[in-house]
C-alpha cells in the first residue's frame, strides 16, 4: 500500500514538473521570430520573463533548453486562427453616424425659424457639420506613446474589451490592434499600457462634450472633430499656462508633459502649455512637477532587455503606437504615474 502510495505521489509530481515546464507550440508554420517575449509588470516597471522563472506564468512558454532557452507569451491556437480568418475586417461607423445625425436633429428641435432681421445663431452641437468621413471617429488626433499612456477608466476593465463602450468615452480610443495581439498572445503583451486609453485630455474638450451626454445620455465620437474645430482658440487656452514664462525668473525648467518633439496642437490636446523653442508643460496650478536644470537632461540607461518594440506579426495587422520612452527614460518628463493621478477618466476637472 505504501509502495502504491509513493508511486502515486512520485507519478503526480512528474505529471507536475511536466505541467510546468510548458513548451511553445508551433505557430502554423511560422518561425520564432514570430513569437513575442512573455513581459510581467513589477511596480509600474515592465520587464521580460527569464527562461528559468517561465514556469512560474502559466500565459508564457519556453523554447528550446539551457542557455538557449527563451520564454515567449503562450499562443492561443484557436484564437490565432480566428484572426487569420477575418483578417482585413474593419470597424463598421454606419451606425454611430446615424446616430449622430439623430443626436444633431434632436439638438435643434427647439431652434426658433430663422428671420432676415434676427439671424439665427445656431449653438452647439446643433451646429455640427457631420460627414460619414468624419476624423477620429476611431483613431485618435494626437498618437500618445504606448509608455505615457493613461486609461479611460481605473473602475471599468470592460473598456478595454468593449470596443464601443470604450468609445462612449469622450475623448478616449481603443487601441484595436493591441486587443487583437492581446486576444492571440495573452495578457504578456504590454501589460501596463492600457487598451482603452484617454487620448484627448483638453478639460474644455471635456466639458463641451460633457454638453452633449448632458442632453442625449450617451456621447458619440462624431462630435470630436466638430468639437476641435469649434474650439481650438480657447482650447489653447488653458487656465494658469500665463504663469509659464515666469519659470524664466528661476533659471530653472520644470518637468515636460508629453514627449519629445511634440507639436503646439498635441501639446494642447492633452490639456498642456506649449512654449515655442521649450517644449510642453502642465499648469502650475494642475501638477507640482520637480525641477529639471538645464544644461544636464538626466536619462536613465537603454535596456538590452526592453519589452517595448515593434512586434510585428504575419497575421495581424501592425501596432500603431509609437515606443519614444519606453525604453529610453528622460527623466526631465512627468511619468505615466505623475500623470495619471491629475485625471479620472472622462470625468476629468478643469
Amino acid at each position: 500500500m505504501k509502495v502504491g502510495t509513493l508511486f502515486v505521489a512520485v507519478l503526480c509530481m512528474v505529471i507536475i514538473a511536466v505541467a510546468a515546464e510548458k513548451q511553445c507550440t508551433p505557430l502554423m508554420g511560422l518561425g520564432s521570430e514570430s513569437r513575442k517575449l512573455c513581459i510581467v509588470a513589477k511596480n509600474g516597471v515592465s520587464e521580460t520573463v527569464d527562461a528559468d522563472d517561465c514556469h512560474k506564468h502559466e500565459d508564457c512558454c519556453k523554447t528550446e533548453e539551457g542557455e538557449s532557452a527563451v520564454c515567449y507569451a503562450q499562443v492561443d491556437a484557436e484564437k490565432l486562427t480566428a484572426e487569420a480568418s477575418k483578417a482585413g475586417n474593419v470597424d463598421d461607423t454606419d451606425d454611430l453616424y446615424e446616430k449622430a445625425m439623430k443626436m444633431k436633429k434632436d439638438s435643434a428641435r427647439f431652434l426658433r425659424l430663422p428671420s432676415p432681421a434676427f439671424p439665427q445663431i445656431i449653438p452647439f452641437p446643433a451646429s455640427c457639420k457631420l460627414t460619414p468621413n468624419e476624423p477620429y471617429v476611431l483613431d485618435p488626433p494626437v498618437d500618445i506613446p504606448y509608455c505615457i499612456r493613461i486609461p479611460c477608466s481605473v473602475d471599468n476593465a470592460a473598456l478595454d474589451t468593449d470596443p464601443n463602450l470604450c468609445r462612449s468615452q469622450p475623448g478616449c480610443y481603443f487601441d484595436k490592434e493591441l486587443f487583437d495581439f492581446r486576444k492571440v498572445f495573452g495578457p504578456r503583451i504590454f501589460p501596463e499600457v492600457p487598451v482603452c486609453h484617454i487620448a484627448i485630455r483638453n478639460a474644455l474638450f471635456q466639458q463641451k462634450a460633457q454638453l452633449v451626454v448632458k442632453e442625449h445620455r450617451v456621447w458619440n465620437p462624431f462630435f470630436t472633430n466638430c468639437i476641435l474645430k469649434e474650439f481650438s482658440l480657447l482650447m489653447s487656452q488653458r487656465k494658469g499656462c500665463e504663469l509659464i514664462p515666469f519659470f524664466d525668473v528661476s533659471h530653472v525648467s520644470f518637468q515636460l508633459a508629453g514627449w519629445k518633439d511634440i507639436t503646439y496642437r498635441e501639446c494642447s490636446l492633452i490639456d498642456g502649455c506649449f512654449r515655442y523653442g521649450s517644449g510642453c508643460y502642465y499648469s502650475i496650478v494642475r501638477v507640482k512637477s520637480s525641477p529639471c536644470s538645464p544644461p544636464t537632461v538626466p536619462q536613465l540607461a537603454s535596456s538590452s532587455n526592453c519589452p517595448y518594440k515593434p512586434t510585428p506579426f504575419p497575421i495581424l495587422a501592425p501596432l500603431k503606437g509609437r515606443f519614444d520612452g519606453c525604453c529610453e527614460v528622460n527623466l526631465c518628463y512627468l511619468s505615466k504615474s505623475e500623470i495619471s493621478k491629475m485625471y479620472s477618466g472622462p470625468s476629468l476637472k478643469s
